[in-house]
């Protein structure tokens, strides 16, 4: 399956008629996101097994399903990407990801931390520089204080939640837009998975918030469950600088 999804990554020729409208934008991000997934441990694996000026191979989508090995696939004919479409709309009707009912609802920070609580973030930690030891103590005490869940923290970066590998969902697909009146200074941030050692969590946290993605039956533009939760991480930095 790995040469499938790298294949599939090289591609591009991931969207398709069948995602057009509604889905028309994942079908890039899809590609993306695979060939990212793939990238490094398939180059690895060719620079260990493959001679250096060996030639790409190229398959039919048909062929591949069918278990044939190859470099590359590209849909033979019009029937061929047919059933290469059918596939991916298949995919993501049948992994839609998480919805926000599978969250627990966020509490009320007012409700749940005390004033003494607020001192000990402030004395604590500083908002604009964290190393990730001293992010991942922050999110614990948050979870601690009840400010935060358990469940929110593979969603925040913590280093212990990061998740072993990634599955695909049609909902991390959804096209997003940052809202511009909302990110920090510079825009974006550089954070613990770009390497950076000390990081301006307020400005990360300002960062995630902003991003939004459009909720058909609200018809509106709305915050995700990681926007929402970098939104508390957010609302409580705010509050420690006052402290």
């Amino acid at each position: 399956m790995m040469d499938l999804m790298n294949a599939v990554g090289f591609s591009g020729n991931i969207a398709s008629s069948a995602l057009q409208s509604s889905h028309a934008a994942q079908g890039t991000a899809f590609q993306d996101l695979m060939a990212r997934e793939v990238q490094a441990t398939a180059a690895q694996q060719e620079t260990e097994t493959q001679p250096a000026d060996r030639e790409l191979t190229t398959i039919g989508w048909e062929e591949a399903m069918a278990g044939k090995k190859g470099d590359i696939i590209v849909p033979k004919d019009e029937e061929d990407r047919a059933l290469m479409n059918a596939w991916f709309a298949d995919y993501l009707e049948r992994n839609p990801g998480p919805s926000p009912e599978d969250y627990e609802p966020l509490p009320n920070l007012s409700d749940v931390l005390s004033g003494e609580e607020w001192k000990e973030l402030a004395s604590k930690y500083n908002p604009s520089c964290m190393t990730q030891k001293q992010y991942d103590s922050f999110l614990e005490d948050l979870v601690e204080m009840g400010a935060l869940h358990t469940s929110d923290l593979e969603d925040l970066g913590h280093s212990e939640y990061a998740p072993k590998w990634v599955k695909i969902t049609a909902a991390m697909l959804r096209p997003k837009i940052a809202n511009g009146a909302e990110l920090p200074p510079g825009g974006s941030v550089p954070t613990f998975t770009d390497g950076a050692r000390y990081v301006n969590v307020l400005y990360w946290a300002q960062e995630e918030k902003s991003w939004l993605y459009y909720d058909e039956g609200q018809s509106d533009w709305v915050r995700d469950h990681k926007a929402q939760a970098f939104q508390q991480v957010y609302n409580v930095l705010q509050q420690m600088r006052f402290m």
